[in-house]
């Protein structure tokens, strides 16, 4: 499949790969250190090894499941604005790439 691609978009797609690795390699050492340093913790839970790393990844979860509540409560068609503007056109339906929307 790669074969069909522009050299761009293989090139693209092996630098998200490794990315990705690092990524998690890089997450891997911060949990790792969170063990291994005495962090001189002031509160009862920063004394647990790894609470940083346990804490961002909480974190960005929260984050992302938000994202996710608020796109279905807030996300509108994709002909919301255009279906009484004056310009609006229809296009015939056999040249469209009609897709559902992600719940």
């Amino acid at each position: 499949m790669s074969e069909n691609l522009p050299p761009l978009a293989r090139l693209l797609g092996l630098v998200e790969r490794h990315f990705l690795k690092a990524l998690a390699a890089g997450a891997a050492l911060a949990l790792g250190a969170g063990f291994a340093i005495d962090m001189h913790a002031k509160a009862p839970p920063e004394s647990f090894g790894g609470f940083y790393a346990l804490a961002g990844f909480v974190s960005l979860s929260v984050v992302l499941i938000v994202a996710r509540l608020l796109r279905a409560l807030l996300g509108r068609q994709e002909d919301y604005y255009g279906r009484s503007a004056v310009n609006a056109e229809q296009y015939p339906a056999d040249q469209l790439e009609v897709r559902d929307r992600e719940p």
